[in-house]
């Protein structure tokens, strides 16, 4: 038992039973009520919560990839709600700090990571921690002719878009301030997507989830985030919903690869651009991407469109300065000191 384990009890488990050594359960449970969800002890301290139809089988599955486990206990939950229980539980207390072994429904996970052989801990820290403004990408881009060709006609088919441009200069800007090393991490970790859905110009995806996805919503560019919310609530403080869904969109949505700790928010072309920028919200984009890498390779590989990110580096390069001013904009109207209405003119 460890000092944590007093949250698990607050989820309604009973205390631990003893298991070290056993091959199956069948004598401590219930056989008249073994759906339900379960709790894991291991060794080391290390916890895992899993649902199961009939935990006693799944426990016997367990010992044989899990010989450490020495506890255990269970409770059981009615099949309509097993699914959003389990869930429950694995946020609640990866939010307490209990250290969990699940991969899934978690935020973030721990140990050396396939990641990591690419992009080093410390690397990782200092992009995760250090603003600084994009520079040229001192890693060489993904070479691969035959992806590249795949899509060669749908990226024409791209270029012909009324909001191509614009859709290109979001894409680019959230690649440089949102993606950790965008040219070594190309295709194996993060893809680009091209025309995917009508209406839609394109996805990012990390992982198994997209982090961005840049729409027509019929009156120009919408771009929808997904981005992590424990930054946002760390600085604006528990009502940072109520607080933001003043200025944006937002909604509780979250894709299960990247736990609990997100949301989504949606904003139009102008406010998008300074959103990425914004050094909250970029940490807040920053932290999910970071951690959706760290779960492993992305599953969208063969829908990346090489041609579309090299247009993307592109405009975000020609566009620079149009970020600029839209940020001298921004500041001159949040600031009640400075005269706005000297903003982008030209002195006489």
């Amino acid at each position: 038992m460890t000092e944590l384990d007093h949250h698990i009890w607050d989820l309604g488990f009973p205390h631990w039973m003893d298991v070290t050594g056993r091959r199956s359960i069948a004598g401590l449970v219930n056989a008249k009520g073994r759906q339900g969800v379960y709790v894991l002890g291991f060794a080391n301290g290390e916890r895992y919560v899993g649902r199961a139809s009939n935990v006693v089988n799944r426990f016997v599955q367990h010992q044989l990839s899990r010989p450490d486990i020495v506890s255990f206990t269970f409770r059981p939950v009615a099949a309509k709600t097993i699914a959003d229980e389990e869930r429950r539980c694995i946020h609640t207390l990866e939010s307490k700090g209990v250290p969990l072994r699940n991969l899934a429904e978690m935020s973030v996970v721990r140990g050396e990571r396939q990641f990591d052989k690419l992009v080093s801990p410390e690397e990782q820290e200092h992009w995760l921690t250090v603003w600084e403004e994009p520079s040229p990408y001192p890693d060489p881009r993904v070479v691969d002719d035959d992806l590249r060709r795949r899509y060669t006609r749908r990226f024409r088919t791209f270029m012909q878009q009324p909001l191509a441009n614009d859709a290109l200069w979001l894409l680019g800007t959230y690649v440089a301030f949102a993606i950790p090393f965008p040219n070594r991490t190309e295709l194996t970790f993060w893809s680009m997507s091209c025309l995917p859905q009508p209406g839609v110009y394109s996805r990012v995806n990390i992982n198994m989830q997209e982090v961005l996805t840049v729409f027509d919503h019929g009156e120009g560019l919408i771009a929808s985030f997904h981005l992590a919310k424990s930054p946002i609530e760390r600085e604006w403080g528990p009502d940072w919903r109520e607080s933001l869904s003043n200025i944006a969109p937002i909604t509780d949505h979250y894709w299960k690869p990247g736990g609990g700790d997100q949301f989504q928010l949606q904003a139009p072309l102008e406010f998008a651009l300074l959103l990425m920028t914004d050094r909250l919200f970029h940490e807040a984009m920053m932290t999910l991407n970071l951690r959706l890498m760290r779960k492993g390779p992305t599953y969208y590989s063969t829908s990346h469109c090489i041609d579309l990110v090299t247009e993307a580096h592109a405009v975000r390069e020609r566009r620079w300065d149009d970020l600029k001013e839209l940020w001298e904009l921004f500041d001159a109207l949040d600031d009640p000191h400075e005269d706005a209405s000297s903003v982008g003119k030209e002195s006489t």
